[in-house]
């Protein structure tokens, strides 16, 4: 029996406070291609809708 191929590398990306998940943009390149990364901004983090003049 052979095992069970194993699942792609899934990684799961979080900024610091302050920041937004564009700050992992340039890492995209440099992950394996077998490999998901997920970047994830928090609510709070997020820019502003802008407001109607």
């Amino acid at each position: 029996m052979t095992p069970p191929p194993r699942p792609p590398l899934r990684l799961y990306l979080f900024p610091h406070a302050g920041a937004t998940s564009l700050l992992y943009r340039p890492w995209q390149p440099l992950a394996p291609t077998a490999s998901t990364c997920t970047a994830s901004t928090p609510p709070a983090a997020a820019p502003a809708p802008a407001k109607p003049p």
